[in-house]
């Protein structure tokens, strides 16, 4: 996840251009994702593990 905060310390206060800059560069919160279907003690580990308070719940609708 980008914040405006990455923005702003990352090519604001860098003097960067953001042709030059990838989101990849910047990003200060990784965005951790679970299917609907996992088990609760499963996202309970993963939350632990990437030390993360909430995760995003996926449907993978076709």
């Amino acid at each position: 996840m980008v914040l405006e905060l990455d923005l702003v310390t990352n090519i604001c206060i860098n003097d960067s251009y953001t042709s030059t800059i990838t989101d990849r560069q910047i990003v200060s919160i990784s965005l951790v994702s679970i299917d609907f279907t996992t088990a609760p003690t499963i996202a309970a580990d993963m939350m632990l593990q990437y030390n993360d308070t909430g995760s995003l719940v996926v449907d993978n609708v076709v």
